[in-house]
């Protein structure tokens, strides 16, 4: 029996969510739903499947690291820089 690493959990992860966001794009049209309507939906659904990803639950290592701005960056920076006392 074949062993699952993280990384191909989340590959099979990601394709499920594709093809559940695409089925529900396609079962939508065959409805009749403008494409307006259909676009607020599938960024909706991203958002979702992006906060499941990213989660609060703590995953360990499985967790992704979460994305900062520059002007994060730049404060984070500045502030190693002063520890180390090279303002």
């Amino acid at each position: 029996m074949s062993q699952h690493t993280p990384a191909s959990r989340r590959y099979v992860y990601d394709l499920v969510a594709l093809v559940t966001v695409l089925a529900t794009g396609v079962t939508l049209v065959a409805l009749g739903v403008a494409p307006e309507s259909l676009a607020a939906v599938t960024i909706a659904l991203a958002g979702l499947y992006s906060a499941w990803r990213t989660g609060s639950g703590g995953r360990g290592p499985e967790r992704e690291p979460e994305l900062t701005t520059r002007d994060d960056q730049d404060r984070e920076a500045e502030a190693v820089r002063r520890e180390r006392g090279h303002s």
